[in-house]
């Protein structure tokens, strides 16, 4: 009996592997990989809907860009709504702005949208004087593409929180070439769905694809 006993344990799933082994929290990439995981699909819905023409290049200019024959979107996708609001002070946000200058000079033969996609809903500057008109920055950066007075929202622009490249590409342009050059073509897609949500659709469209 014994002997049949040994032989069958060559069928077992053999020694567990269930204990975890303890590490320093601080060094876990688990925010890092959601992060990726929800780059990845973002980019996926945006690849389902591209026209035939059209291309996606990945983590060439931001984390997705769109190319057609004249026109560049590039986008950055950002699971950030456990970090709390985008504002001004977001390190993210300014180097948004810093980003898409780069792109445009970069890629002069084309027009340049930049999306910023994130999870993180509009939030308020702490500081009076980070507030556009005593408003949200990003709120008021939609108000201001739309027409309304660009003088607050330069005023910030113009500070010392975003570098010097975007400064210059500021200060030379006049109020219609900068709504036309820069906050027309710069979408701040904030309280974007979470990571369930965008996976959820991603599944019901490639069944639909399918």
């Amino acid at each position: 009996m014994s002997d049949d006993t040994d032989k069958n344990k060559i069928f077992t799933p053999g020694a567990s592997f269930g204990d975890v082994p303890e590490g320093d929290s601080a060094r876990q990439a688990v925010a890092s990989l959601r992060g990726y995981a929800y780059q990845i699909a973002v980019a996926a819905l945006a690849w389902i809907d591209i026209s035939e023409n059209d291309r996606i290049f990945l983590e060439v200019a931001e984390d997705y860009a769109a190319v057609a024959r004249d026109a560049l979107q590039a986008v950055q996708v950002k699971d950030t709504a456990a970090s709390g609001a985008a504002t001004f002070n977001t390190p993210g946000i300014r180097d948004a702005v810093g980003s898409f200058v780069d792109l445009a000079a970069r890629n002069a033969g084309r027009r340049v949208v930049l999306r910023y996609f994130t999870t993180s809903p509009i939030g308020m500057e702490h500081k009076v004087d980070n507030r556009p008109a005593g408003e949200a920055g990003l709120a008021y950066w939609r108000k201001a593409a739309g027409g309304a007075d660009i003088a607050p929202l330069r005023a910030i622009l113009l500070g010392e929180t975003f570098s010097e490249t975007v400064r210059t590409f500021v200060s030379v342009r006049d109020d219609d070439a900068l709504r036309r050059d820069l906050l027309q073509n710069i979408h701040w897609d904030c309280g974007a769905p979470d990571f369930s949500m965008i996976r959820r659709e991603l599944e019901e469209r490639l069944v639909v694809v399918g």
